[in-house]
């Protein structure tokens, strides 16, 4: 027979004569909570509340991080978004408006050349113009102040 029959038994009949009635009750209760698993049934509920408790931790703490990803999200789309397109923006029309170095040395020649034009042009009026005083004021150009042509363009006249 078994630890835990003889002391079943033990307890029924009333116990042996050596054993007080007690340690052979506390003896059963023990023997009968280890031998059915009540200890480990015991430690495992303690451990399960600890595990409840950290799984609603947990769960808090993802609550607070995903808030604060929508949060972060929603400022991205707010801010940087709207700077991007701008840039994109700005990138294609620079590049709408590139011209070649040969394009761009061509034009350059143009403005030139125009400028040039109308440079001479404006010496040209200018000498007429002082041949036009010549001719119709005569004598009285000398006792007149005429201003003299800037330094840049006096060789030319």
């Amino acid at each position: 027979m078994t630890l835990v029959g003889e002391l079943m038994t033990g307890l029924v009949t009333g116990g042996s004569s050596n054993t007080p009635e007690w340690v052979t009750i506390v003896t059963v209760l023990v023997a009968a909570l280890v031998g059915t698993g009540g200890v480990s049934a015991l430690i495992k509920a303690r451990s399960d509340k600890k595990l409840g408790i950290a799984a609603s931790e947990r769960a808090e703490q993802d609550a607070v991080n995903n808030r604060w990803l929508a949060i972060i999200e929603a400022q991205t789309k707010s801010l940087l978004e709207p700077l991007q397109a701008a840039l994109a923006a700005t990138r294609a029309e620079l590049e709408s408006h590139k011209l070649s170095s040969k394009e761009e040395i061509a034009a350059l020649n143009r403005k030139l050349e125009e400028r040039t034009k109308k440079y001479w042009s404006a010496i040209s009026h200018i000498r007429t113009l002082y041949t036009w005083i010549g001719r119709h004021m005569g004598d009285s150009v000398e006792n007149t102040a005429v201003p003299e042509p800037p330094a840049t363009i006096m060789e030319d006249i």
